[in-house]
């Protein structure tokens, strides 16, 4: 007899427990959802950003051989870029791509390669002689949702109109 009263009202307390824990899960998994797809996309930054920084060491590594161009510094840019499907005009400039890349030099002109539309602004020290700077900008998302993608827009965290710069400085040979 006990028995069969204690299983009676362990059964009560359980069927009410059971609406809790639905309403616990239906509250707590959209949170773990968002924070999920901001884990990715926070990822994706990282990449992206990595990627930036490498493409202008390489790209300063490229500016300060003898005899080197922007076109050819542009290029080797456009190699680091390219694993990454961002890709821009290497010779020129236009307001379309989705990437800058200005070559600076100690008592030369600044050089500029692709979008010249897209704000870039090299900062640092002052160039002294026989240095070099090479800064790459991009647009972080596209209207195809490269290289970032913007999925949390629509909870008000949007990359559109943001942009990553990195820099790097180096002696001529």
């Amino acid at each position: 007899m006990e028995a069969s009263r204690y299983n009676r009202k362990h059964r009560r307390q359980t069927a009410g427990r059971r609406g809790v824990e639905t309403l616990e899960v239906v509250l707590a998994l959209p949170v773990l959802l968002i924070a999920t797809i901001a884990v990715f996309e926070f990822g994706f930054l990282i990449l992206v950003h990595q990627a930036v920084t490498t493409a202008a060491v390489e790209g300063v590594r490229e500016a300060a051989k003898d005899q080197s161009t922007t076109e050819a510094t542009a290029l080797e840019v456009q190699r680091i870029l390219g694993v990454h499907e961002m890709s821009f005009a290497t010779t020129g400039t236009n307001t379309t791509d989705d990437v800058r890349v200005v070559v600076e030099r100690f008592g030369s002109p600044t050089d500029q390669v692709g979008n010249t539309s897209l704000l870039c602004s090299p900062q640092g020290i002052t160039l002294l002689p026989n240095q070099i700077r090479v800064t790459v900008c991009i647009r972080m998302t596209n209207a195809n949702g490269r290289p970032v993608p913007n999925w949390l827009s629509s909870l008000g965290f949007t990359l559109v109109d943001r942009r990553l710069e990195a820099s790097a400085l180096a002696s001529a040979e």
